[in-house]
């Protein structure tokens, strides 16, 4: 995470609509102990603070800050994800809260990705709902179009053919925003018991975080204007993208349960 980043405590669209993104950022040296229900952040510079997990969605820290094994071990215990970002705010891997009677999901994705005609399931599958999110944005287009700036059917073809069918479509985010967004899906695979990435009877990855964040920028790019293309500041992502998230919590939760389904449909075949 980038040194701008100070600790952002932000809304978030979880289950609970009192919790919130916890941003933990590397301006100064930090620790994160834990209480039987809270997170203490502690700082040289800064006052002890103290988050409740009932309020926390999920958790963003930068690698420097340092992380007790009691503040992970209730985040987990919490269902609460944490995803790391490093210096140059890549996401280099989260903690996923592993619980019994819950991996039907993903058991039936991995025999769905054994396979390469499981494989080509799954590229089907992201190619249908890149079609879907090309309709969102057509229909959007088509509806807010006005006589002296009239919808051109080129563009239209061109974003189908370039983005819908060979997933090469420039969707205009800047790199922050895209690891903020990777973090989000990252942590949004976890509650849904789900890994970032998995891997085909090949050893081959398949990258189900990168798959669904491709995803989610089209839906904020294509079907929310270019917002994107503005934003300057790391502060103004971080609050340009809990904004939209929050607004539209249900677009990624959509497309995960949609794979669900997918592979759960693979079983029975």
């Amino acid at each position: 995470m980038p040194q701008a980043y100070a600790t952002h405590f932000m809304p978030s669209p979880p289950s609970c609509s009192s919790a919130r993104a916890l941003y933990l950022g590397s301006a100064t040296v930090k620790n994160v102990s834990a209480t039987a229900d809270a997170l203490v952040i502690t700082s040289a510079l800064t006052a002890t603070r103290r988050y409740p997990t009932a309020r926390i969605a999920r958790v963003v820290s930068s690698t420097t800050v340092n992380w007790f094994g009691s503040a992970l071990a209730l985040c987990l215990a919490r269902g609460i994800s944490i995803a790391w970002l490093d210096s140059h705010g890549h996401v280099i891997g989260a903690a996923i809260a592993q619980k019994r009677g819950r991996i039907s999901a993903s058991t039936a994705l991995q025999v769905l990705l054994d396979d390469a005609e499981g494989l080509n399931q799954y590229h089907d599958w992201l190619r249908a709902r890149r079609m879907k999110v090309f309709h969102h944005w057509l229909n959007a287009q088509q509806t807010q179009q006005v006589e002296h700036s009239p919808f051109s059917s080129q563009v239209a073809d061109e974003v189908k053919r370039s983005w819908v069918y060979a997933s090469q479509h420039n969707v205009h985010l800047p790199a922050t925003l895209r690891e903020l967004c990777l973090a989000y899906v990252s942590a949004q695979l976890a509650n849904h018991y789900l890994p970032p990435v998995m891997w085909t009877g090949n050893a081959q990855p398949v990258d189900l975080d990168q798959d669904l964040c491709g995803l989610l920028w089209a839906e904020m790019n294509l079907c929310s204007g270019n917002l994107a293309n503005a934003v300057q500041h790391q502060p103004s992502s971080v609050a340009l993208f809990e904004s939209w998230s929050a607004r539209n919590a249900s677009a990624l939760v959509l497309h995960i349960n949609s794979l669900q389904r997918c592979a759960q449909r693979a079983l029975l075949q």
